[in-house]
């Protein structure tokens, strides 16, 4: 009879920081949508925003396309984000424990800010679709962009370490 031992690995995977980016896209996503609503400005901005780094000033035309080509570039982004994050924390397993995981999710949110806001966009040639003030776009990337992966990340890692102390060696 032939037993195979199975070693668990309780380091996150890129995977986590996949579906972690994904889920913070999604928290990002609504808070604009909910900003917006509240400001009585097109729920879609944001979205128009983002494609114009493709599309160029034939974003702001909207209809669906745009929209769809935003929506998947403010996922994809996150995603990579997400992963960038989770290989960070791969190497320095004690960014993804708590109480440190919210420290870290803002300061990482709102070095993604930064990076977006003063690298990514002027370089870009995105086409300003309505006028935010900057401290809406830091708060619903730095907070809750950062925090939210960071805390999912979190607790990715502590269940993984969990079930990793509780698997037969």
């Amino acid at each position: 009879m032939i037993i195979a031992e199975v070693k668990f690995d309780p380091r996150l995977a890129w995977s986590d920081g996949f579906y972690g980016g994904l889920i913070s896209g999604a928290v990002v996503s609504v808070f604009f949508m909910v900003t917006d609503a509240l400001l009585r400005l097109p729920i879609d901005s944001i979205y128009l925003f983002l494609a114009s780094a493709v599309l160029g000033k034939a974003a702001m035309n909207g209809g669906w396309l745009p929209v769809a080509l935003g929506v998947g570039m403010l996922f994809l982004l996150s995603a990579f984000g997400g992963m960038f994050y989770a290989g960070i924390a791969r190497r320095w397993p004690g960014l993804a424990q708590t109480p440190v995981s919210t420290v870290a999710g803002l300061i990482y949110g709102f070095f993604v800010w930064l990076l977006f806001v003063d690298v990514i966009v002027p370089t870009s040639g995105m086409q300003q679709t309505i006028d935010h003030p900057l401290w809406i776009s830091a708060a619903g990337i730095g907070l809750f962009y950062g925090t939210t992966l960071c805390e999912y990340l979190a607790n990715v890692a502590r269940k993984r370490l969990a079930r990793s102390q509780n698997s037969p060696s």
